[in-house]
């Protein structure tokens, strides 16, 4: 990775270390292992981003990247995520004990094999998966959110499952196609598909 964040060309390896902004080019793959962001990490189109056990001190973005991974580590701003197609692919994740201190997970207009949030803890923002289309599945399990979890209009054959979550505001899940199981949780307000 050069100084400026930028992932050189064909550059597979994992990267360490401390960086400023980490953007991960078009067609490009990136993965950060053990390392410390001081701003933001972006992944731009059809890029591959994989990210564990990693602090970033601002965002983590994946414009219209195929896949974005983020397991274990700390994200003081949002997870995005979205606009985007992998089939077959786990296209989007959260997961391994990530935790969202100040900011939101979004991950909206996938279309993917799999969706998957799982053990994952935010703090004071909110969950929010939107009209993906997943092949395989849509999994949302046992993560604690601090505001609201909303799953609305995906879609897709994959089993979709918002199972064992624990919400302190309002758990919302409208619209979403079927297969879906949407019990047990725990939240202030449940409606709609989830109980």
């Amino acid at each position: 990775m050069d100084e400026g964040g930028q992932v050189p060309p064909r550059e597979m390896a994992g990267h360490s270390g401390t960086f400023d902004n980490v953007t991960v080019p078009a067609g490009r793959t990136c993965r950060l292992q053990n390392a410390t962001v001081q701003g933001n990490v972006k992944a731009l189109e059809n890029s591959e981003l994989y990210v564990s056990n990693t602090t970033v001190r601002g965002d983590v973005q994946g414009d219209e990247a195929r896949i974005v991974q983020v397991t274990g580590g700390r994200v003081d701003g949002n997870i995005q995520i979205g606009d985007a197609t992998s089939p077959g692919q786990l296209g989007a994740a959260v997961t391994g004990g990530t935790v969202v201190t100040g900011g939101d997970i979004q991950i909206k207009k996938m279309d993917t094999g799999r969706v998957v949030i799982v053990d994952a803890r935010v703090n004071a923002g909110n969950i929010q998966v939107e009209e993906n289309s997943t092949s395989e599945r849509l999994e949302i399990r046992a993560n604690q959110v601090g505001g609201n979890l909303q799953v609305f209009k995906n879609t897709g054959a994959g089993q979709k499952i918002v199972q064992g979550n624990t919400v302190s505001q309002s758990l919302q899940c409208k619209e979403n196609s079927p297969p879906f199981t949407g019990t047990p949780n725990t939240a202030g307000e449940r409606e709609d598909q989830c109980r």
